[in-house]
């Protein structure tokens, strides 16, 4: 990934001195979220219209391949390639400056020599924010699918996508994410042969990370309701798969 700083700072002209030490690729909007907000007139765009796709397109590749983390930044700012505004030449900063402050992150994965395809779960790491893609106020879910066992740890998957209605709470937008991802899951357990007869008592768990957002809410009681999609979701769609429902 260190290629792709070398060419922002070769496209735009900027030094290396100007990138800061950050810890994540994405910069608050002055409206909230942490979508830039899009051009809206000639004065408003953005000094790198012109190179920001050579730039994106560089940084997506090195993405896909090892640095997940980077997918959803990458993604937010290609949909803005057409209305390129100045908070996307900062947002598009923001991200080079976390990935040469992280340079040496990498995806990695194993497998112990001992696991057997029996020791294995298929388990599914989603969250979604709430109302962070502004002005529309739509929720954005992701997730990271991995099969773990006493020795491994083998990410196959993961994806980001913009739910495609307004969500009005924590609690609704971890709802849509349960039912959205646990399809997902057990088509990774189809694809990796986990399921019947190759191994027909291998788990599937949809661990939902649960945030605090500043709202004022009954946090025990949105365990309560997203515990009880999760498990609608499961029975009614994955029915014969064990799941293990965890909260973080």
């Amino acid at each position: 990934m260190r290629s792709c700083v070398t060419n922002y700072l070769g496209l735009t002209g900027k030094r290396v001195d100007c990138l800061k030490h950050v810890d994540t690729p994405f910069l608050a909007s002055p409206g909230g979220g942490d979508a830039p907000l899009e051009s809206t007139s000639e004065s408003d765009k953005g000094v790198l219209a012109d190179v920001a796709c050579a730039v994106l397109m560089k940084i997506l590749y090195g993405a896909r391949l090892a640095r997940w983390d980077l997918l959803r930044a990458v993604d937010l700012l290609a949909s803005r390639v057409t209305k390129w505004s100045l908070a996307c030449d900062r947002a598009l900063h923001r991200l080079v400056c976390y990935i040469h402050s992280s340079a040496g992150m990498t995806l990695s994965g194993y497998v112990g020599v001992d696991d057997t395809p029996a020791d294995w779960s298929v388990n599914i790491y989603a969250d979604s924010d709430l109302a962070g893609d502004r002005p529309g106020f739509k929720s954005t879910s992701g997730y990271l699918a991995v099969v773990e066992g006493p020795n491994t740890f083998l990410p196959f998957g993961c994806k980001s996508k913009g739910l495609a209605t307004v969500c009005n709470s924590t609690p609704e937008a971890g709802d849509r994410v349960a039912r959205q991802e646990v399809e997902h899951a057990q088509k990774g357990k189809e694809l990796l042969h986990l399921s019947p007869p190759a191994c027909g008592h291998a788990p599937m768990a949809l661990v939902l990370v649960q945030r605090g957002v500043g709202e004022r809410a009954d946090q025990e009681g949105a365990h309560r309701i997203l515990a009880c999609s999760v498990a609608l979701a499961i029975h009614s769609e994955c029915a014969g798969a064990r799941a293990l429902v965890k909260h973080h």
